[in-house]
């Protein structure tokens, strides 16, 4: 059925609101979702394989995240920003597409057939961590990071896939080739097919545990568990790497000649007339309101996930002290994430629908709220409620904990994949070429990392102060993502306003910038 033929024969409401996609779309959405899929699938394998590694590591704990985030994430996200400015100007961005997917697949691959199998040699002894910790109480959490580099470097990169491969070069190409009238029913969607590859690896890590059991243990079932693991990445960032070129390959050129790019879309195979500089990028990106309320948006997303989700994976390490345990534990959150996310697909899809942008923008806001205030409550008046917990429940307060932190954790991760990220980045859509390029690098990959980094930076501060415990610091963190929060609901808003300008061509901030550098009039 062509496009003509098609749009004189409009779907059901059944089908407009379980799968929205037109059936003459089908070849541009399919291979898109797969890449999401697997670029997805590879991010649970790394999420709870880098926890595991630094979280379980011999003198480490939960609280080492916050100074890894702080002192490894940032720095190399600033310096991926850079090298992907210098590079953006050299190549085009399918050959950044496969230079940076591709270094990732040859790291991971490097960690388990080389670092790992050999990290007991690389590594410091226990004895020399410990001796450290005990001489420097208030710094005491900087020594494992050290002590244990290979997997403090595993963490880094690791994060960064995320948020460079899903963030940005993901979503950049997304934005590229989408309007958004189809942005509007593709992006949850994406989210439904990515949801599903998430549980996919949640259940690839609890299986690979179990069956490492079978045949080994202790040590030895978690060190066959890692390699099976990271086999998985290197074949999910291959895959990754072939539904990408399929795209630029067969796709492409079918919507060219098909015409179904707008306007606005047909540079793709273009170069920008106009090539700035990293000065002159970051003073494009500064100009724009319209960015800076996405930036708050992202800061304070990681900022806040940052500050409930280490005091959760607190109580995570002394229930599951085994390394494969707790990789299990992991594992089971991720399945869960991706069934909620799943579920909630359908939802914000209609919602996107239906509703406005507004609407979609202000539930992960809110879901937030609820949750992590749920979640602190318990944390905060643990003394009072834990006896009432062994009575009733009949379970240790800290199982039940681990729980209620998982619960956020699901809920706030399936509301975020299924409303947050495809209301972000249809914001991009209306920006013109350079903005979204180096203006989504620097929101997305750097003001990612700064928000989590700037939760880091919170509990550092407060860990280094108190010389405590996560636990220690809760009351703390929760005062600071109330005030997060607000400043969330108020970039929601401003954007909203924006959004709509840019959509009529009226984002004057953006328009006076570009007047300034090409000699135009506004």
């Amino acid at each position: 059925m062509n496009k003509r033929t098609a749009e004189s024969h409009p779907p059901s409401l059944l089908r407009t609101i379980l799968f929205p996609i037109r059936s003459w779309e089908l070849h541009k959405f399919i291979p898109m979702a797969l890449m999401k899929g697997f670029i997805l699938f590879n991010w649970a394998l790394l999420r709870g394989t880098k926890d595991t590694l630094v979280i379980t590591a011999q003198g480490s704990g939960a609280e080492v995240i916050s100074f890894i985030k702080t002192w490894g994430v940032v720095p190399i996200a600033i310096l991926f920003l850079f090298l992907y400015t210098r590079l953006s100007n050299r190549f085009d961005r399918e050959t950044l597409f496969y230079i940076f997917v591709g270094s990732f697949i040859f790291y991971f691959a490097s960690f388990a057939l080389y670092f790992y199998p050999n990290a007991e040699n690389l590594h410091m002894s226990i004895e020399s961590i410990d001796a450290w910790k005990a001489a420097y109480p208030h710094f005491q959490w900087f020594f494992p990071i050290i002590g244990n580099w290979t997997y403090s470097i595993f963490y880094i990169l690791a994060e960064l896939w995320g948020s460079v491969v899903l963030a940005l070069l993901f979503w950049q190409f997304a934005n590229e080739i989408n309007t958004v009238p189809e942005a509007k029913r593709f992006y949850a969607m994406f989210g439904v097919a990515s949801s599903f590859f998430m549980f996919v690896g949640g259940y690839f890590i609890v299986q690979i545990n179990n069956y490492t059991l079978t045949i080994a243990s202790g040590k030895e079932a978690w060190d066959l568990s890692l390699y099976y693991t990271m086999m998985g990445v290197v074949v999910g960032g291959l895959l990754v790497i072939a539904f990408y070129a399929w795209t630029q390959r067969v796709v492409i050129p079918r919507l060219l000649v098909e015409k179904q790019f707008a306007p606005q879309h047909t540079n793709l195979k273009k170069e920008h007339k106009t090539k700035l500089s990293l000065r002159e990028s970051f003073g494009y990106i500064f100009s724009s309101r319209y960015l800076g309320c996405i930036a708050i948006m992202v800061f304070a997303y990681g900022l806040s996930i940052n500050l409930i989700e280490m005091t959760w994976k607190d109580q995570m390490k002394h229930l599951y002290p085994d390394p494969g345990e707790f990789s299990s534990a992991m594992g089971d959150v991720l399945i869960w994430v991706g069934l909620v996310s799943m579920t909630l697909m359908w939802v914000g899809v209609n919602i996107m629908r239906v509703f406005s942008w507004l609407t979609a923008a202000l539930i992960t806001p809110i879901a937030f709220a609820v949750t992590g205030g749920i979640f602190f409550a318990f944390v905060l008046f643990e003394k009072s409620i834990s006896p009432i917990i062994s009575e009733f429940l009949g379970i240790a307060p800290i199982v039940f904990a681990v729980w209620m932190g998982k619960m956020q954790n699901v809920f706030s991760k399936g509301i975020k994949y299924s409303l947050f990220d495809p209301s972000k980045e249809m914001s991009y859509i209306p920006l013109d070429d350079e903005l979204k390029v180096k203006g989504k690098a620097a929101v997305d990959v750097v003001g990612e990392r700064l928000g989590k980094a700037g939760g880091a930076v919170i509990q550092q501060v407060l860990l280094i102060i108190t010389a405590g415990s996560q636990v220690d610091i809760a009351p703390y963190l929760a005062i600071i993502v109330v005030a997060i929060l607000i400043f969330w609901f108020m970039a929601v808003f401003g954007l909203n306003v924006r959004f709509k300008a840019a959509l009529e061509g009226k984002d004057y901030d953006v328009q006076k910038y570009i007047a300034q550098k090409t000699g135009t009039s506004v």
